[in-house]
């Protein structure tokens, strides 16, 4: 299950309660274009990922804010900084856009 600020690991061991064979997975963005030239664009927006496994009991529900950076319409990076509502743990996250 991959929510942006819970993370897939605690405290270096796998999270259990985020592996599960049978998952419900929301996720929630609005982004705004900040700028759009030539060959970059920026958006940026809050996010809102909720989650629940059939092996934990509790609801994982996780807020922050999402910038995407594309250069040329074929790379992009997105950074997204949130905070698990459910234990207060922040988080940056960093992965490959498109």
């Amino acid at each position: 299950m991959a929510s942006r600020p819970s993370g897939a690991t605690v405290y270096g061991r796998k999270n259990t309660p985020n592996t599960a064979s049978a998952f419900v997975l929301t996720h929630s963005d609005f982004q705004k274009t900040l700028l759009n030239g030539g060959w970059i664009a920026v958006s940026a927006g809050p996010f809102a990922d909720t989650g629940k496994s059939s092996i934990s009991t509790d609801w994982l529900v996780d807020t922050g804010i999402e910038v995407r950076v594309n250069v040329f319409a074929s790379f992009g990076i997105n950074l997204s900084f949130g905070k698990s509502l459910k234990d207060s743990q922040r988080s940056l996250f960093v992965r490959q856009g498109f």
